[in-house]
Order: C-alpha cells, then structure tokens, then sequence
C-alpha cells in the first residue's frame, strides 16, 4: 500500500497546479482489493481517513465532515467493513489526515456536555477562557480503539488546515483549491 498526499506545500512539484493524483474519488467509505486500484479523497478542511489490511490486502476511506466525525460514523462504517470483510483490529492500520484543529470546532458547553463528556469522550472536550471546543481527531480516535484498533495502529497527521497556509489549501481560509490525498492497493 502507498499514499500520496498532494497540498498547497506540493504545488512546486507540479506545474500545472492540479493535483498529480488519479484514483477513485471517495466521499462515503470506500474500499478496494484489486491490486494497483487507487481511492482519491479531495478535502479542504475536513478530515481524510484511510485504512489498510496486511493480511486481507484490503485498503478504503471516506470523507469525514464535522457532522460525519460527531455522529460516530467513521466507527459505524468502519464496524461494517471490518465485520463484512473478517478484519481483525490488530490488522487494521488507520491514518486520519490533516483538518482544522480544535481551536477551529468549538460548541457550546451544554451540547459538549450531553453529547461527549457524558458519553466518556472528554479527553476530545476543551475549554479555554469560557469557550468549548470538541478535538474531532482524538473524538476519532476514541471510535477507532471503541472498535478494537490498538493505537500504534493509528496515525493522526496534526496538521492544521487553516493555521498552515504554507501547507495546506483551508476553505475556512477562502482557499477555493482542495488538498488530496490518495490510497493505493500494491
């Protein structure tokens, strides 16, 4: 399996400006088991997930809106897959790509209450100076060990979208381009 991840920071590279990245485009979870098929995920501030199976040569991914990373649905899709295709936890290798931080989702403290602290998630809940705001990347990672996914199988690229402009494309921003990144079976 290899990816490639194409942002603003990658543009010298290619003198055309488009992303050099060809593939399935994937928003809904997606997977693959030809070899040689790639998955494309175009996003500006939400977050890319991908995966991969040594053992069951396997690879997919999705799009995660903020509405997607609240509402479980990484973990839900996820859960399907896993129990469609016999994965076993220990064999799932997960990436979740580069989004806007926490700093960039905040909320207010009742709806933080009653839909994560209450639930056991508080570790993605901040506040700072009155101001709530909910980590969608450790929220994340909460559903991927819910699932059984030990934690050295899971890479977060902590790069923030909006606070790198140097790196990446932000539609928060006004970045009318898209960063990209792409999956692909060997």
């Amino acid at each position: 399996m290899k990816t490639i991840r194409f942002t603003k920071g990658s543009l010298k590279i290619n003198h055309k400006g488009d992303a050099p990245l060809t593939g399935k485009e994937v928003v809904n979870m997606t997977t693959t088991m030809a070899s040689g098929d790639s998955l494309k995920i175009t996003y500006g501030d939400d977050m890319a997930f991908v995966f991969y199976s040594e053992s069951t040569k396997i690879c997919g991914g999705c799009l995660l809106t903020r509405d997607r990373a609240e509402s479980a649905y990484l973990k839900n899709e996820l859960k399907k897959v896993m129990a469609n295709y016999g994965l076993l936890p220990e064999d799932v290798h997960c990436y979740l790509g580069p989004s806007l931080t926490f700093a960039h989702c905040p909320m207010s403290e009742t709806e933080l209450e009653e839909k994560f602290i209450r639930k056991g998630y508080v570790g993605a809940c901040k506040r700072t100076t009155g101001v709530a705001f909910l980590d969608l990347q450790v929220l994340e990672t909460y559903y991927l060990r819910e699932l059984g996914i030990p934690f050295d199988n899971i890479v977060i690229d902590e790069g923030d979208t909006f606070e790198r402009d140097d790196l990446y494309f932000s539609e928060l921003r006004g970045d009318a381009e898209k960063n990209c990144l792409s999956i692909t079976l060997d």
